[in-house]
């Protein structure tokens, strides 16, 4: 069986895999991982990543996440908006 990528497009900090749907952060699991203190991630620097609360920039939610050991901070990108079309209200 062949996994995909548990990597978000940074590369750099790595996600888990049940953090992830499509690429982007899955609110759900990253939720119940905040509320429970878990870790939702692991760093380059060999420490985790423990979530952080949701917020929003324009219509993009972001999930930001900071490493138990060397305190860096970062944020990732939830679902993309959904687009109306063209007529409908």
């Amino acid at each position: 069986m062949t996994e995909g990528p548990t990597l978000l497009p940074t590369g750099r900090r790595t996600i888990w895999r049940q953090y992830l749907a499509g690429g982007r952060i899955n609110a759900a699991p990253w939720e119940h991982t905040r509320s429970a203190g878990g870790v939702v991630g692991s760093c380059p620097c060999g420490g985790y990543l423990r979530p952080g609360p949701p917020y929003w920039i324009d219509k993009r939610q972001w999930f930001p996440s900071t490493c138990t050991t060397c305190g860096a901070d970062s944020a990732d990108p939830g679902p993309a908006p959904t687009r109306k079309r063209r007529g409908s209200k």
